[in-house]
């Protein structure tokens, strides 16, 4: 059900469908957070190998610039590993760039080089940042982006294609998708509603298979599950999708 639920609310393509039988309806299918995202919110998109800070400065910089005072910017980027892969080697070649020195230390606390000799260890990774243009810029692994690569365009790496979502880039925001993003059922129907479809065994076990009025002939039982939910986005202004760009 939660892999059903993912794909639905975040990857979910609009578009209509007719149902079965003799009398088809036309009905609509609601689109998921990434569509929703790409179509009406802010879009940016780069090309394989060029994502870099200054992307990052530029593009929350213009969107927080003369509207929230650089001491209330926060920007909470959701991504999968591949997007922390990018981020981290974007945010080294900007340290390296501006002529950033790494210095062993014997200590736990070294930057990047720690212990003596031949016994280093190699420890530099970035998961965050900060600048004046976009105050500070926070990565969270949402696992439900991990999905299996099988587009043949990407080679053989099986993770997924590097994707940023940032749900809420208000001042009155800290960033997470509380705010703006919420799901959404029908009045009456706060949760799923479940049940049993009884065939020569009862869901109750063997002593209540005993006489039992059955649906079918089926040697088990089975159970069935409905869910009636949406996702909603209070301002599609106040999103933003990065992905790269695919390569054909």
């Amino acid at each position: 059900m939660l892999e059903l639920k993912v794909k639905r609310m975040i990857w979910g393509k609009p578009g209509t469908v007719k149902t079965s039988g003799s009398k088809q309806e036309l009905k609509r299918l609601s689109a998921g957070v990434y569509h929703r995202m790409r179509n009406n919110g802010n879009l940016v998109q780069y090309n394989r190998g060029e994502f870099s800070a200054n992307l990052i400065r530029s593009v929350f910089g213009d969107l927080f610039y003369r509207r929230v005072d650089v001491k209330d910017r926060r920007v909470k980027m959701y991504t999968n590993e591949a997007g922390f892969d990018v981020f981290q080697q974007a945010l080294k070649n900007d340290a390296l760039n501006s002529g950033l020195t790494l210095m062993a230390s014997g200590g736990a606390q070294g930057l990047g080089v720690q212990g003596y000799g031949q016994q280093l260890t190699y420890n530099w990774a970035f998961d965050s940042m900060v600048t004046r243009e976009t105050g500070r810029v926070e990565l969270i692994h949402l696992k439900e982006l991990d999905l299996p690569q099988t587009n043949l365009e990407f080679g053989q790496n099986k993770k997924s294609t590097p994707v940023f979502f940032v749900f809420d880039v208000s001042p009155s925001s800290d960033g997470s998708m509380v705010n703006n993003l919420r799901e959404v059922r029908m009045q009456g129907a706060p949760s799923m509603t479940w049940g049993y479809i009884d065939g020569t065994r009862h869901h109750l076990g063997f002593a209540k298979s005993q006489g039992m009025s059955s649906a079918n002939k089926f040697p088990g039982y089975e159970i069935w599950m409905k869910d009636r939910c949406d996702v909603f986005i209070e301002d599609l202004s106040r999103t933003v999708l990065i992905e790269e760009v695919p390569q054909f």
